[in-house]
Parts: structure tokens; C-alpha cells; sequence
């Protein structure tokens, strides 16, 4: 344990670049005699010990923990951009009932279908007003209002009548109001009212047999209108009166994800499983184009804040970067291993944020074809992220029921 603690204090110096040859000496030591406590600490550097003792450092292989071993080491450790500053964990469901066969069995299934239901897990959003620094988390029968630094718990929203999980919360450009959706019903609050403002449900008749309802919802860019997928199609509704405006129909498959454009409120863009984008004029409700070059079902689209690039994730494993005014064929980011699940723009444009069913977040240049690997993982996979105003904060949930704070 001694060493373990030696070996933080260690590497958090080297992080900040102010290593001794001691600490290096003595950092050699320790990974040479292959502890495995120890070797798992370099986990969260994307730093892996594979079969036959094999050293991971990025995309290098070493054989033993000589100078350029330990070089890429340092190198590595240092390039880490993000810190996890706090764990907000969530009531995980799966329940034990003490008997351990059943345990066993009831959480082989809830990790199988956890892994697999795309809609499952924490769903979150950020503020978008500098002067008003909070996030809210949506997950299961509540909505949570949090206070940015203390992370406390301002507000819980109980949705008590619903036994589906939430699958998409968003914040209106305000930040006065926040909506919600499940599977089969919209709502809409304003900030610190727990009575919702609107209500806006599937009928009856359109859902008796539609197991696939809202999955992604967001405001337009004025905040006077709330865009969602309805399976196949797009309903928009006048946020201020909650009725129903325009149904678009054009996808061929279920919608996965809406995302209006920040500069053109007019213009919006959806994904479905049938593997295409579609951009929509909302004015004249009509499709302007039809964007096809992923290879299986898109679920996560992001705009860049100044609408020039459309970011699409999908389930193979590929980010794809529309450049929408010059016509060019789109940029392939790859490294996840499976699904791309969420992305976000940083404020700034300047990089993009992906999240994976393969644990991983990952921040991209978009200049340049570099990336970062977050240093955790999230079990089971990631669900959501979101940018804070200045850039400087990240927040992600997963299939864990974790939230992870992050700082630069």
C-alpha cells in the first residue's frame, strides 16, 4: 500500500512535469517488478501491460521498461488533458434478492441489455448561461438540478407515473426551461417548478404498437420551438402554447437523434438506423439533402457552434465530420472499438467529445488528427456528455449510473 501511495504522489508530479530523477528511478523500480496493483494505476493513461508483458504506450509496443520506455511513459502521463474532480453516483437497479444463482443470473441480463438498449443510462445537460452554472441528470423516475462546483443537489423533479427510463433531456438556450422526454411522453418545466408546464404525449392509437417512441429531444436556437424524433418521423411543437406545429417524414427507419443548427435555427438534422442524415428546412417542412456514408445505424449527431461541421456517430464505430458549405466528403475519425453514442462540441469549436459503448471518452482536434483518451471509463458505456459555457467543464453518465466531473 505504501508503494501505492508513493507511486500517486509520483505520478502527479510527473503530471505536472515536476519529476525528479529519484522519482524516475524509483518509478522504474516499481514497474519492472510487475506489481500488478502498480501496473493498474497507469490504466488511466491508456498505459496497458498486454500478454506476454508487452508495454501499451499509445500506439508503441516496448518489450521492458528501458529510457524510451519510460520516456513514452512521461510523455504520455503529461499529454492527459482531463481530470475526474468527482463521482456523483446514481442508485444502480440491479437489486439483489440474496440468492446468489438468481444474482448471478439477474445481473448477466441487466449487463447484456444495459449494453444493448441504446436508451439506457444518465442523460444529461448543461446550462448554457454563463451566469446560471448548473446541470440537471435524468435517469429514472427524477430529474436532478445540480449546483456546479459543490455539486450539490438543488432540486429533484419525481416523475412517479412513469416506469420507463428517461432517454434524452435538454436545457432551452435560456436556461429557463428544461425538457424531458421517455419513451412515450414529453415534458416541459420551468427552472425550479416541479409541476411541468406542458405535457406533450404520443396518442393511443400511435403508440399501441410503437415499442419506439422519443429518444431525442432539443430547442431550437430562439427557444420558441422543441424538436423530437417520433420513431420514423420529427414532431416539432410551439414551446409556448406546447402544441404540435409539423410532422417531417423521410427516414425510412427509427430516429435516433435531432440537432438543430446553432446559426440557422431554420435548418435541422436527424440520424436514424437506416444509416443516413437528414437535413430539414423547418419553414417549408421540407428535406434539403440526404447525407449517406456510414456503414450502419447513426445514433448521435453534433453541430460545431458555428454551424459550418456536422459531427455523426455510429454503431460502426466511426465519427464522420460534414463540412455541410463546402460539399466536401466527410472527414472518418476512427479509434472507438463499438457504438459512438454521444458527442459534443467544445464551445470553442476547436474539439470534439465523443462517448462509446466501449467505455471510452475520447476529445478529437478538428484540425488536426489527434485525440485524447479520458483517463476512466465508464461501465457498460457512455450515454451522455456536456460542455459548460467556458469550455472548462465536462460532465458524462453512463450505463453505471455514474456521473464524472471533469476539469482541464
Amino acid at each position: 500500500m505504501a508503494h501505492i501511495d508513493q507511486l500517486k504522489q509520483i505520478l502527479h508530479r510527473v503530471e505536472k512535469g515536476q519529476q525528479t530523477d529519484e522519482d524516475i528511478t524509483f518509478l522504474r523500480q516499481l514497474l519492472s517488478a510487475g506489481d500488478r496493483q502498480i501496473v493498474s494505476q497507469l490504466g488511466k493513461y491508456n498505459i496497458n501491460i498486454g500478454e506476454g508483458r508487452d508495454i501499451h504506450i499509445g500506439d508503441r509496443i516496448y518489450q521492458q521498461w528501458d529510457e524510451q520506455a519510460i520516456q513514452a511513459l512521461v510523455k504520455a502521463i503529461q499529454k492527459v488533458n482531463w481530470r475526474c474532480v468527482s463521482n456523483l453516483t446514481e442508485n444502480d437497479y440491479t437489486q439483489s434478492t440474496g440468492v446468489s444463482i438468481i444474482d448471478k443470473l439477474a445481473k448477466t441480463f441487466t449487463d447484456f441489455s444495459q449494453k444493448n438498449v441504446m436508451r439506457y443510462g444518465l442523460k444529461l445537460a448543461f446550462s448554457p448561461n454563463h451566469n446560471q452554472e448548473y446541470f440537471v441528470s435524468a435517469v429514472y423516475q427524477v430529474i436532478k438540478h445540480w449546483k456546479i462546483n459543490t455539486w450539490e443537489i438543488l432540486q429533484e423533479i419525481p416523475i412517479p407515473n412513469h416506469l420507463d427510463m428517461f432517454t434524452s433531456i435538454t436545457i432551452s438556450p435560456n436556461a429557463q426551461l428544461i425538457a424531458a422526454c421517455t419513451q412515450y411522453q414529453i415534458q416541459i418545466w420551468r427552472l425550479g417548478e416541479k409541476t411541468a408546464l406542458h405535457t406533450l404525449s404520443k396518442t393511443i392509437f400511435s403508440n399501441f404498437f410503437d415499442f419506439f417512441g422519443f429518444d431525442s429531444i432539443t430547442f431550437s436556437p430562439d427557444g420558441k420551438i422543441l424538436a423530437a424524433n417520433d420513431n420514423r418521423d420529427i414532431k416539432l411543437w410551439d414551446v409556448e402554447s406546447g402544441k404540435e406545429i409539423a410532422k417531417l417524414s423521410g427516414h425510412c427507419d427509427k430516429v435516433t437523434c435531432v440537432a438543430f443548427n446553432p446559426t440557422n435555427g431554420r435548418i435541422l438534422a436527424s440520424c436514424s438506423y437506416d444509416k443516413t442524415i437528414k437535413l430539414w428546412d423547418i419553414d417549408s417542412k421540407r428535406c434539403l439533402g440526404t447525407l449517406s456514408a456510414h456503414r450502419d445505424a447513426v445514433y448521435t449527431l453534433a453541430f460545431s457552434p458555428d454551424g459550418e461541421i456536422l459531427a455523426s456517430g455510429s454503431n460502426d464505430n466511426t465519427i464522420k465530420l460534414w463540412h455541410l458549405n463546402t460539399g466536401e466528403i466527410p472527414q472518418t475519425r476512427r479509434h472507438h472499438s463499438d457504438a459512438v453514442t454521444c458527442l459534443v462540441f467544445s464551445p470553442d469549436g476547436k474539439t470534439l467529445v465523443s462517448g462509446s459503448n466501449d467505455e471510452t471518452i475520447v476529445e478529437w482536434k478538428i484540425t488536426e488528427n489527434e485525440l485524447q483518451v479520458f483517463p476512466e471509463r465508464h461501465r457498460r458505456g457512455i450515454t451522455s456528455i456536456a460542455f459548460s459555457p467556458d469550455g472548462e467543464t465536462l460532465i458524462s453518465g453512463g450505463r453505471d449510473q455514474t456521473i464524472k466531473v471533469w476539469r482541464r
